[in-house]
């Protein structure tokens, strides 16, 4: 409920913002991050590629990425290998131009902007979840304004 409630409120959002105002993310929270999920940055090197199949271009003639691994083993070794602006080919009637070679780790100053934006939002999230718990905990419910569903209540029968 209290995701809808800041999904369509203008006020709850701003009463959000609000409490959630002090939430911050250090560069040793980042970091550990960056360290516990390496596999989400760890991905295989690529390249840029200009690409024709029997003489044809692929892509209409403009470059794209091609990951270890997309093409059969001769192929991947042969790309990999040659420096930028080689022409590779033709093997197996595949023929490429070479573009740049980019490594496939994202490096821990490249991610950390994303991861940062990530744990802050988690971190509010979270923040305001324990704020407005604590709040619904103090609540005092008038006689008659109870949920039907509250077991607590002696018609708990849930009707409505």
């Amino acid at each position: 409920m209290l995701a809808a409630v800041l999904a369509a409120g203008p006020l709850a959002q701003a009463l959000y913002r609000e409490v959630t105002a002090g939430v911050t993310v250090g560069d040793r929270e980042v970091a550990a991050y960056y360290a516990a999920n390496q596999d989400r940055y760890r991905g295989r090197p690529a390249r840029m590629v200009t690409h024709h199949y029997d003489g044809r271009p692929v892509n209409g003639g403009r470059r794209y990425l091609v990951r270890r691994g997309e093409f059969a083993e001769a192929v991947d070794r042969a790309l990999f290998a040659a420096p930028e602006d080689a022409v590779v080919g033709p093997i197996e009637r595949h023929t490429f131009v070479t573009g740049p070679l980019q490594a496939g780790t994202v490096t821990l100053r490249r991610a950390a902007p994303r991861i940062r934006a990530a744990l802050l939002e988690a971190g509010r999230r979270r923040s305001f979840a324990l704020w407005a718990d604590a709040r619904c905990a103090r609540a005092v419910l008038l006689p008659g304004f109870e949920h039907p569903g509250d077991i607590r209540q002696p018609d708990h029968t849930h009707r409505h």
